[in-house]
């Protein structure tokens, strides 16, 4: 029973305290001290403190996990090869599958094939997963809802940071064939799908590149490819390209007038030189 010297307000807020965070009324009487009898004050700091706590715990636990996987001794904080196919098992991902890209992604993995423990214990404890079935959960789900529209911002982040996985950190730009490869997993089912009622825009585009462009992708052409896909899926017609004052790197611009040539019956639209 509250002790006498709380006023009636003061029991009050214990009581809604207590209901909100279903701690004791000991816990809620010293929180409600602390922040001057403040309720809004009193609860925010209550579940700082636990959100905190239990951010310790994970990344606690989080860096336990990294060691299992960690494959050579004279490297405390990396993951390479071996230990990544393991751990890839484990939570049930593909290395061919864009499951492998949203996991890079959320562990901000340096290059292909490789982890640091930073970079785990940070994106997992993040994501508040600290065990293998809930990290395997989490990529399952983040998989099937990568085409819906709420989940683009991540799947934009996912697309910059697989440019920076797969470049050679001695190149400046990306082997097109590579990038291609990386366009199928990213921008088609279960990712996003660019394609359109009357235009496969993804083959057009693979075969545009192929055919008549076959040059390597820098960082400019990879972003824009993106910010493409997602103005021809909101207007396929192409309305809002203009030749003469297009903003658009030349490959998009070449691109867009071949398709152009195509949509007209003129066949395989001249290679660009």
């Amino acid at each position: 029973m509250p002790p006498a010297s709380h006023t009636p307000a003061q029991r009050q807020m214990i009581g809604q305290f207590v209901a909100f965070t279903n701690s004791g009324r000991t816990a809620a009487t010293q929180a409600l001290r602390q922040s001057n009898w403040n309720l809004e004050q009193a609860v925010n700091g209550f579940y700082s403190s636990n959100a905190s706590a239990s951010n310790n715990t994970h990344k606690a636990a989080l860096s336990k996990l990294f060691d299992k996987y960690r494959d050579d001794p004279k490297s405390a904080d990396t993951i390479s090869m071996d230990g990544m196919q393991k751990y890839m098992t484990d939570v049930g991902v593909s290395p061919e599958d864009v499951s492998f890209l949203i996991l890079s992604e959320l562990v901000q993995s340096p290059s292909m094939g490789e982890m640091e423990r930073n970079g785990f214990v940070t994106g997992w404890s993040g994501a508040g997963m600290a065990l293998l079935e809930q990290q395997q959960t989490f990529l399952q789900q983040t998989r099937s809802n990568l085409s819906k529209p709420q989940y683009r911002g991540q799947l934009r982040k996912i697309y910059k940071h697989t440019y920076t996985l797969l470049r050679p950190a001695s190149a400046r730009t990306l082997d097109l064939d590579v990038a291609i490869e990386m366009w199928r997993v990213l921008l088609s089912a279960p990712s996003i799908d660019w394609s359109t009622p009357s235009t496969p825009w993804l083959d057009y585009y693979v075969e545009f590149l192929t055919t008549n462009w076959k040059k390597a992708v820098n960082k400019d052409m990879w972003d824009q490819t993106f910010a493409l896909v997602e103005k021809t899926l909101e207007d396929e017609s192409l309305g809002w390209w203009n030749e003469l004052e297009s903003a658009w790197p030349a490959v998009v611009d070449e691109f867009i007038t071949w398709v152009l040539e195509k949509r007209k019956g003129g066949g395989d639209a001249m290679e660009v030189e």
